[in-house]
């Protein structure tokens, strides 16, 4: 049951989406349906998870209605701590500083500033601490909003605040920036006075620790945990994330629910596609294993 998006009848990709921002790419090219699951004979119920019993063995929807389990399979993905912030809120990604960190309307509100924003201007990206979903990605969209402002606005600028004082693949990035776009994009890292603070969507500023800064255009990823379904449910440790075992991917409060993809804690698997695409045929085995009462085999 995947919670990130709950009850589409489409699936909006995040891998690629920066590519949107670039004008590469189209949403839709990133929206899939769930067809081809339904062709190998995979149920699918358009019902968002509200409450788990695992001591029934149930789950259920929005609706109301029940669902029973023998082994509950969960990818119910990050939530966003908007407060960590001053001055941000959910209502303001929805509406004048995007994070797009589920691609979809976002993406495309986020696509829409860049090319209003005027040659010359600057598009202000914040980093959030480790851990977040998908660790390159904020250095992935500074390269795709360079690529555009190559093409369509060659006096503009990218500046990333980071919250850290190095990011996943830096010295690859840093090289690919400096081959491709020049002096386009800056990186401030903590050390430098990176940690944004607060923020002013009103004046469109960012109050760092050091000093303020102005932006035309700013896509602030928030500090992530793993959705509150976690939480509600008794899935989550003191870190805000899903302790799991890591040959099964069953909870380790809960060992009949299995919880893959961003939400998990595991090991030095980071929160990408790849990952969970990893973690869920590793999950798949062990599920199918102990079901027909085999020991779980050993993931590679």
């Amino acid at each position: 049951m995947d919670q990130d998006q709950p009850g589409n009848p489409v699936y909006v990709s995040c891998p690629l989406s920066n590519e949107v921002l670039s004008g590469e790419r189209d949403i839709d090219n990133l929206t899939f349906d769930y067809r081809g699951l339904s062709r190998r004979g995979i149920s699918m119920m358009g019902d968002e998870i509200v409450e788990i019993d695992s001591v029934k063995h149930a789950v259920v929807g929005k609706g109301g209605a029940v669902y029973n389990y023998d082994k509950l399979i969960l990818a119910p993905g990050v939530s966003f701590d908007f407060g960590a912030i001053d001055g941000m809120s959910a209502e303001l990604a929805d509406t004048r500083i995007q994070h797009a960190w589920k691609a979809g309307a976002q993406t495309r509100l986020l696509r829409q500033q860049l090319k209003a924003m005027p040659d010359g201007g600057l598009c202000a990206i914040v980093a959030t601490p480790n851990p977040f979903r998908c660790p390159p990605g904020p250095y992935e969209r500074a390269a795709q909003i360079a690529l555009y402002f190559s093409h369509h606005k060659p006096k503009s600028k990218v500046m990333i605040f980071d919250a850290k004082d190095a990011f996943s693949k830096q010295a690859l990035f840093q090289a690919g920036w400096k081959e491709h776009y020049g002096d386009m994009i800056e990186w401030i890292p903590a050390a430098a006075g990176g940690e944004i603070e607060a923020i002013d969507a009103d004046s469109m500023t960012l109050t760092g620790v050091v000093e303020d800064f102005h932006a035309d255009v700013i896509s602030l990823i928030p500090r992530q945990r793993a959705a509150e379904l976690a939480f509600a449910n008794g899935l989550t440790d003191a870190s805000g994330w899903c302790p799991v075992d890591q040959q099964t991917f069953a909870s380790t409060q809960h060992p009949d629910i299995h919880v893959i993809g961003d939400a998990v804690i595991a090991g030095e698997m980071p929160k990408s596609g790849y990952a969970a695409n990893s973690q869920g045929k590793v999950c798949a085995m062990a599920v199918v294993a102990a079901l027909n009462g085999q020991p779980a085999p050993a993931p590679s």
